[in-house]
């Protein structure tokens, strides 16, 4: 599909095309001659949009957005959010994988090449432009600084304010597990619990407590009762269940 080829022509349309959310902030360059990163005119540097000024709207007609969008990225020590892209012959954000290239820029010039911007984040959503689509999930990529490559991709959940050592002062911890499982709630014997986002370290065989709450990342919702969780030595839960204490 690509925008109108005459007539009247707005920021939502041109940011519908690109797969963005149609009341997304759209300056169309920004307060420079040259366009500002996260402006119209730069998001289409890659589809063939003018980079000169004066820039118009008019510029977009007939445009069809070719440039695949990883939007709303958090990474490294806390810096974005900020939009990354990727060649469009992927499709959908959901379809990036191992291998894949992440560049700064529209223009699929300059690949992601610092360690800085490792790890990648990006909370889910039903756009085309998230990795990640249940609700509550959040996305981890790392990328090889050298060239840009994903070296690893995946979407986690949180299983949150969980301890095990029951003596005080009691410490909590966040864990994690795959989010194909859906809410806390829905953890089960079998699955896997770990202790980092990139889901490869697993947990150490134990049994896990959580006070119960309303909250999506938690097992157990009745006031005052407590989760019991055990893992082996694999973090596969061979027991689960909500109690009083």
């Amino acid at each position: 599909m690509s925008l109108p080829s005459s007539g009247e022509i707005k920021a939502s349309q041109i940011n519908t095309e690109a797969g963005r959310s149609s009341d997304a902030e759209a300056p169309l360059s920004g307060s420079s001659s040259t366009p500002q990163a996260g402006s119209l005119v730069k998001i289409y540097e890659g589809s063939g949009v003018d980079q000169s000024a004066p820039h118009s709207y008019s510029e977009f007609y007939g445009i069809s957005y070719d440039v695949g969008v990883l939007s709303d990225v958090e990474y490294g020590e806390g810096q974005g959010p900020d939009d990354f892209y990727y060649d469009s012959s992927i499709g959908d954000a959901s379809n990036l994988s191992i291998g894949d290239i992440i560049y700064t820029d529209s223009a699929l010039t300059n690949p992601v090449d610092d360690s800085s911007y490792n790890p990648m984040s990006q909370a889910a959503s039903s756009a085309t432009t998230t990795f990640c689509s249940v609700t509550g999930s959040y996305m981890y990529m790392l990328v090889n600084p050298a060239n840009g490559a994903i070296t690893s991709v995946n979407c986690f959940m949180f299983l949150t304010d969980v301890f095990y050592d029951t003596s005080a002062p009691i410490d909590y911890y966040t864990y994690y597990y795959d989010s194909s499982i859906g809410d806390a709630s829905n953890l089960d014997v079998g699955d896997t619990v770990y202790s980092n986002a990139q889901l490869t370290t697993t947990l150490p065989a134990d049994t896990y407590y959580q006070a119960a709450s309303s909250a999506s990342t938690t097992h157990c919702s009745q006031s005052g009762y407590m989760m019991s969780m055990t893992v082996n030595s694999s973090g596969v839960i061979t027991n689960i269940f909500c109690g009083l204490p």
